[in-house]
């Protein structure tokens, strides 16, 4: 206030005196650090951020904007699993709750966090009962979970419904099926999701986890030595696939072969040694 009074004191004119004020308005620090963060991720500037955000957690630890803000940084920085505590605090406001729980979902999801992505996906439909993505996310995030098979291939086929070529859904799909035990369907759709692959040149991500399909398909069905020809293929075509290996350890596991998966975990690790998901499997 100070600062601005010297402002008026000098003044000539109405036109320089709001000019003053203007410039002396910023230069003092008048203006709220909440839009500064807005602009900030406006700009995509996440990183400079979280200085601030840290601040206004301290000054405003109720506010719903700043948990949600937050959480947003957290996870744009890939930080997903710390993210969620300010999320779950941000989608507890009505004005949040879709913004937040949206947020959640991602972050329960990429965390593998199951049980925070469903319940948020579950908060997203009770608003929004048709949120497409929201379906998907939490088929796939109960059927990761183990749980609800059946559940999960309901969300799956109402969002297939409206994309049947999205071959990454349909691979869940036949991950579902397979924990069903419908061998049959399953054989069915994984000819479907090759023939999607080849017309629209699938990545490594996406091959790969069609490579461990077939490999539990052939497990599933008890065909061990098939089974294991199969993840081998896997492997060696993608040794680098966190999800090959978890999925081939869990089969050795099975076997009676946990020396030979704790050799493949450790020798991922020495590969990648910043994976820290996979450093909990190997514990």
């Amino acid at each position: 206030m100070r600062c601005l009074n010297a402002a008026r004191t000098g003044c000539r004119s109405l036109l320089l005196c709001l000019l003053a004020w203007t410039l002396l308005a910023v230069g003092c620090g008048s203006a709220d650090p909440l839009e500064r963060v807005r602009a900030l991720h406006e700009e995509g500037r996440i990183r400079e951020s979280l200085e601030l955000l840290h601040e206004l957690l301290d000054e405003r630890p109720g506010d719903p904007e700043v948990q949600y803000r937050y959480g947003f940084t957290l996870r744009r920085l890939g930080q997903p699993d710390d993210a969620i505590w300010a999320l779950s605090a941000a989608s507890s406001s009505e004005e949040w709750v879709l913004f937040a729980s949206r947020e959640l979902a991602a972050a329960g999801f990429e965390s593998k966090n199951w049980l925070a992505a469903v319940a948020a996906a579950e908060r997203i439909l009770e608003h929004e009962p048709d949120d497409l993505d929201a379906l998907a996310l939490r088929g796939r995030s109960l059927l990761e979970a183990g749980q609800h098979y059946e559940a999960a291939l309901a969300d799956l086929d109402r969002v297939l419904e409206s994309d049947p070529n999205d071959a990454e859904l349909r691979e869940s799909r036949a991950q579902a099926l397979l924990m069903l035990k419908r061998f049959d369907a399953v054989a069915e759709e994984l000819e479907r999701i090759e023939e999607l692959g080849r017309a629209a040149n699938l990545g490594d991500a996406e091959v790969s986890r069609l490579c461990v399909t077939r490999a539990v398909f052939a497990k599933e069905q008890r065909r061990f030595e098939a089974a294991e020809a199969q993840f081998d293929k896997c492997l060696e075509e993608f040794p680098g696939s966190s999800w090959v290996v978890t999925e081939m350890v869990a089969f050795l596991d099975e076997r009676g072969e946990s020396r030979r998966g704790t050799s493949l975990l450790r020798e991922f690790l020495q590969q990648r040694p910043g994976a820290v998901n996979m450093r909990v499997v190997l514990a």
